[in-house]
């Protein structure tokens, strides 16, 4: 049987030899891996931040398209109001200037359409009450 010195001897230069093949070209193995593994999580961190930094500019262009599609709804629901108050002062100077009290529909495009001709049948009509 070995000695207790014997055995620390094997030891030893299994030690030795194991730390030759670590130390390869000047370079300690061991610590170049811890060195990569930080190098690595330092990536996954920095890729993290970037990923939640891309979701908050995500958040806030979706919140800003919704601010502006409010904003133009709400200028073509004015537009749209603006539109419908000219048609019905169009609609009453018609029928001011034709002496008419019944509905009067003059179309956009002065084109003659039946409601013109609804609206020669008002100013027969109401030729033949006067």
């Amino acid at each position: 049987m070995l000695c207790f010195r014997d055995e620390q001897s094997v030891l030893n230069n299994k030690l030795a030899a194991l730390e030759k093949k670590i130390i390869v070209g000047g370079e300690n193995l061991l610590e170049k891996a811890e060195e990569q593994e930080r190098m690595l999580e330092e990536s996954a961190k920095e890729l993290e931040e970037r990923q939640q930094k891309a979701e908050e500019l995500k958040k806030a262009l979706q919140e800003k398209e919704v601010s502006l599609l409010t904003h133009k709804c709400i200028h073509l629901r004015q537009v749209w109001f603006r539109v419908v108050i000219v048609q019905s002062s169009n609609f009453l100077f018609a029928a001011r200037t034709t002496g008419h009290r019944g509905e009067v529909f003059v179309p956009a495009g002065g084109g003659r359409g039946k409601n013109e001709k609804a609206q020669e049948s008002l100013d027969d009509a109401h030729a033949s009450q006067v």
